[in-house]
């Protein structure tokens, strides 16, 4: 806050600049207690519950984008509310290793036993790489068109034969 104060003496003259330093200068003071890290506070916090570590948010932010941003973003998807936060459940629900125990408590009156165990491993099994995958062939192909020879174009001695030429074996193609 005092270097602030003397960066303010030291561009007094230039107006543009004193303005942007005193608005920072406001922010810091207004929001002095916010800015202090929440270890350096004096907060207790309660006991974390077994099995659980209380971390920086580094932490946090790293396992947003490891399990979540990574599979939700890019690829030229876009996401409706609804959509991405039901996604974004599941997501969290298969990174925490709680996804099958979901699943089972919403499905267990719904359907068979079988059923479930048949969908749910489809659903999990699949990454986002082999749901792209191209499927094998099927030994049908389509029939590929092709415009004849200089459609279009200005008519020349040497382009008519070949038209013709070419027109001949098409004919006989198509017998």
């Amino acid at each position: 806050m005092e270097y602030l104060k003397e960066l303010m003496i030291e561009y007094v003259e230039d107006e543009k600049v004193r303005e942007r330093l005193h608005k920072l200068y406001n922010y810091l003071a207004n929001n002095y207690n916010g800015l202090i890290p929440y270890r350096l506070r004096n907060i207790s916090l309660p006991k974390p519950p077994e099995g659980v570590v209380y971390r920086n948010m580094g932490t946090m932010e790293s396992s947003v984008c490891d399990v979540i941003k990574l599979r939700m973003k890019g690829r030229k998807m876009s996401w409706t509310k609804s959509g991405a936060n039901s996604l974004g459940k599941l997501l969290a629900l298969r990174a925490s290793g709680n996804l099958y125990e979901t699943l089972d408590s919403l499905f267990d009156d719904t359907i068979t036993d079988d059923k479930l165990e048949e969908v749910v491993e489809q659903v999990v099994q699949l990454s986002a790489a082999e749901v792209n995958k191209k499927p094998k062939d099927s030994g049908i192909y389509p029939i590929k068109k092709a415009p004849m020879p200089f459609e279009g174009q200005p008519m020349t001695f040497g382009r008519k034969a070949i038209r013709d030429l070419t027109k001949n074996r098409v004919e006989l193609i198509l017998r």
